[in-house]
């Protein structure tokens, strides 16, 4: 018997990915000759993607918030996402003044940009503000 899994792309959807099992086996008669070759193809295109976000989740759980420092686990948080489960991330915190700070009439407040990542950096760059404190309107959120 021989088995693996493979990436596959279907005629019907040439731009989709799927993963299939690949049985092969020998068919015999009741003497023993061999008759000929079986094969099996099955989609596991639903258990594979399951067992790469279990795997990505077990590297989050090892990866992220390693410190208790919130610009430390931002970019824990994007170097997890990127590439596996985005192409680029930024984390921007919301800032206030201090915790009873009131936010201004007709403001959300201000966001800090604390990390950013991209894998296709070259063809769509993230704009990397750098700390930079950034003032939303209400009507942007």
């Amino acid at each position: 018997m021989i088995f693996t899994e493979q990436r596959a792309r279907p005629r019907q959807a040439p731009s989709q990915d799927w993963f299939v099992s690949v049985s092969a086996f020998r068919l015999h008669d009741a003497a023993g000759n061999v008759l000929g070759v079986a094969q099996l193809v099955e989609d596991v295109t639903g258990r594979h993607r399951a067992e790469r976000r279990l795997a990505m989740l077990n590297q989050a759980s090892k990866r992220i918030g390693t410190i208790l420092d919130v610009g430390v686990t931002a970019r824990e948080l994007a170097d997890v996402a990127v590439p596996e489960l985005a192409d680029g991330v930024s984390v921007d915190l919301l800032q206030r003044q201090s915790p009873d700070a009131e936010v201004p009439s007709g403001e959300h407040g201000l966001l800090k940009q604390v990390a950013v990542k991209s894998a296709v950096a070259q063809e769509h760059p993230l704009q990397d503000v750098g700390g930079t404190l950034v003032r939303f309107a209400p009507d942007s959120l």
